[in-house]
């Protein structure tokens, strides 16, 4: 007589990886509770490089429109205003500031704000007797 063969086991089961000890948190603290992080830094702003050429060409735009809006504001420096001019007046020298502010740091901006400056100069300027 054959002996009959014991049923073959199935195939090993597959291990897991040991896990590394985890720090023991208390029950009644939430994890990183108290813990601030901090804001995360703005990304740098491009910066537009311009040749020699556009460079002068922007200044010379610049210095043409705050020339204008200096002229606008001295004509109109003593005359007798209503609040709607006074408000414009106001507007123009905002922008005039603004223009001298990014003019170092950001050439085309600057230009844009002293052509907004100069045409609210030229809008009061007409509106006046």
């Amino acid at each position: 007589m054959a002996a009959e063969l014991p049923p073959l086991p199935g195939p090993p089961k597959p291990v897991a990886p040991p896990k590394p000890p985890g720090r023991a948190v208390p029950a009644t603290v939430a994890p990183n509770a108290g813990v601030v992080e901090p804001p995360a830094p703005n990304p740098p702003k491009p910066v537009q490089i311009y040749t020699a050429e556009e460079r002068r060409a922007f200044l010379r735009e610049l210095e043409d429109s705050m020339g204008r809006v200096q002229r606008a504001l001295a004509s109109v420096e003593n005359r007798s205003l209503n609040a709607d001019q006074r408000d414009i007046v106001n507007r123009i020298k905002t922008f005039q500031q603004q223009a001298e502010q990014e003019r170092n740091r950001d050439l085309a901006a600057a230009v844009s704000l002293a052509k907004r400056a100069d045409l609210l100069a030229k809008d009061l300027l007409g509106r006046l007797p």
